[in-house]
């Protein structure tokens, strides 16, 4: 029995350790394309965990009444549009069942919660250090330390790394620690920030000093970044953090002292930072409408998309991952867009345009059910969520997978099973 117990924990460790790290090692690919590093090194364990008797599993039967409407109404859009792409559909549909697969079992079998939160908080701490060492460096000799490793193959970023100093010259420079891009780095961190701010975090010994540091070390970092996400969701998760104050309901004067403070404070910040040249790139990212910006790709066009879908097509959608196929074959498309071959998108608005109304409505249940039986950490995570989906594509990635790691840990098992 001990030794069966020292195996579990071994296969805990290691479940949680590639759950936490995933979507940093997500821009690698591994003997094919479509296989990314993370997805083969969880198969194991996933398999294990199927073969496992599963005990009161918790199980959200929404998830499953919304893969099952996808693809029904994806299948609809086979017959109705020419130029609808089945591949695409085939190979993101079964993504997303594995990473759904994933959160329920595997978190359940081989996730430690605390664990985890140790592992997050160092990989963000030192992406962070490494990332302003990065920038740093760059704007000082105009040298760009690596954000890959090389004895891997790479997914995603290749023409980066091939074009990288024509792309900063063009472009501007931007860091990344070791994720792929800058908005994934600071979609991370940005998880690790809340996590700091929300949770007790005293049996782990953080102290006060040590959290402030980190608190600003995180927040100079997803600035400094240069990703819109980045910008925004720290501007949220400071609106969270004040709104929580004064809704808690057992308020304590210091509390009022401190968020009636804070709120001044930071907007003082923020305008500062705005103003700021080598601070204010986030921001012109989420704030300035342009073929490029944040803003406009990532957060509105999408949803003007949408409104601009036929009535049918706003029932039921274009097609599940069919966004950027239906954008770049209609007169949608605009000239960034041709020329990359791609038409971007947040998730929320991928699934609103690609499952239309009914399908958005059940995936929103999806996560109002986790809510519901969930702790208070969690459900912060769960709106943070919400916010990162504005944002990015991270709910159909492996960032998705992470954050909801989090938070089936943190729901109440017992609660749960009765709705």
């Amino acid at each position: 029995m001990h030794e069966s117990d020292n195996k579990i924990r071994t296969l805990e460790k290691y479940g949680t350790l590639i759950l936490v790290l995933a979507p940093m090692l997500s821009q690698y690919y591994i003997f094919s394309h479509s296989i990314i590093l993370p997805e083969l090194l969880l198969a194991p364990l996933l398999v294990l965990s199927l073969c496992m008797k599963q005990k009161k599993l918790m199980f959200n039967r929404n998830i499953v009444i919304y893969l099952f409407a996808a693809i029904f109404l994806s299948c609809i859009n086979i017959f109705i549009r020419s130029t609808f792409d089945i591949n695409i559909l085939i190979t993101s549909f079964i993504r997303y069942i594995y990473y759904f697969m994933v959160i329920i079992f595997i978190t359940k079998n081989f996730f430690n919660f605390d664990l985890g939160i140790k592992i997050l908080m160092a990989v963000a701490t030192l992406n962070s250090i490494y990332g302003l060492l990065q920038y740093f460096i760059y704007y000082l000799y105009k040298i760009a330390l690596p954000w890959y490793l090389p004895f891997f193959g790479i997914k995603s970023g290749g023409k980066l790394i091939e074009f990288q100093d024509n792309y900063f010259e063009s472009f501007g420079y931007r860091f990344s620690g070791l994720f792929s891009e800058p908005a994934q780095l600071a979609l991370y961190i940005g998880v690790a920030l809340v996590t700091l701010i929300f949770y007790n975090l005293d049996h782990l010994k953080y102290s006060k000093l040590k959290k402030g540091i980190l608190i600003s070390l995180y927040s100079i970092t997803m600035l400094l970044s240069g990703a819109g996400a980045g910008a925004g969701l720290l501007v949220f998760i400071i609106g969270m953090y004040v709104i929580r104050m004064f809704i808690k309901k057992r308020k304590k004067i210091k509390d009022w002292v401190y968020a009636v403070t804070l709120t001044p404070v930071a907007l003082s910040c923020i305008l500062y930072m705005y103003h700021t040249p080598f601070l204010s790139k986030g921001f012109e990212r989420i704030t300035k409408i342009s073929e490029t910006s944040t803003l406009n790709i990532r957060v509105l066009r999408p949803f003007k998309i949408f409104i601009d879908l036929p009535f049918v097509h706003k029932l039921i959608g274009v097609g599940y991952a069919n966004y950027s196929s239906y954008v770049l074959n209609s007169s949608l498309a605009i000239n960034y867009e041709i020329i990359t071959g791609a038409a971007w998108t947040n998730s929320l608005a991928f699934v609103l345009v690609g499952t239309g109304l009914l399908g958005f409505f059940i995936y929103l249940l999806i996560f109002y059910r986790f809510y519901k039986v969930s702790t208070e950490f969690s459900k912060i995570m769960i709106i943070f969520l919400m916010a990162v989906g504005l944002y990015s594509s991270a709910h159909h990635s492996l960032t998705f997978v992470t954050i909801m790691s989090f938070v089936s840990a943190g729901v109440n098992k017992k609660v749960f099973l009765k709705v």
